[in-house]
């Protein structure tokens, strides 16, 4: 497994790599079953995606938008997987100011990342999300665009029996392994 100890000009060409390895995957013709980008619109989630899954849950539905800012650690266990994770702070509505936990698994073969967010409010109680996603090149090749749309699945204290969906649009720096950006859904308190 690689780590951040690696040489910073063999760590560069490793990222450089993932980043070229994820352009390529979100390049390629669309996975009916993954997630898809459509210029102009973002990325889609087809065959069932959270908005359909959080309408069809009871309860009452809420404004659900925020910021976050992160900080990232990547590994690369094997030549087409890379693991993140990754913590910061952020501020919502239902939540107020919160603090964030952050994993992701993208398999680079196809540009598709899995992972989960744990929100923890100022009072303690925690909110869960899991979510799929994609990143795409930007303009600086450095810089990466990150989509990914979540399911919320429960947590803790007034967030026990949530449900809803967001979708997070964030920004990558793969020179300070750092980034923020900003969510907005909606979430079913039960």
């Amino acid at each position: 497994m690689l780590s951040q100890a690696v040489r910073p000009g063999i760590r560069h060409a490793i990222v450089a790599l993932a980043l070229a390895s994820l352009a390529a995957g979100c390049s390629g013709s669309a996975n009916p079953a993954g997630p898809s980008a459509t210029p102009g619109t973002g990325l889609s989630i087809s065959g069932g995606d959270a908005a359909t899954a959080a309408s069809a849950a009871t309860g009452h539905d809420l404004p659900f938008k925020g910021t976050l800012e992160g900080a990232y650690t990547l590994a690369f266990p094997n030549a087409t997987t890379l693991v993140v994770s990754g913590s910061g702070t952020g501020n919502a509505t239902q939540l107020g100011q919160f603090t964030f936990s952050y994993d992701e698994v993208v398999n680079l073969t196809t540009g598709v990342g899995t992972g989960t967010y744990e929100l923890t409010a100022a009072n303690g109680d925690t909110l869960s999300a899991d979510w799929i996603g994609a990143g795409f090149p930007t303009a600086d090749p450095t810089v990466l665009r990150i989509v990914e749309n979540a399911t919320i699945n429960g947590g803790t204290g007034r967030f026990a029996n949530a449900g809803g969906s967001f979708r997070i649009e964030r920004l990558f720096s793969f020179i300070t392994n750092s980034g923020g950006g900003s969510f907005d859904g909606t979430i079913q308190l039960r």
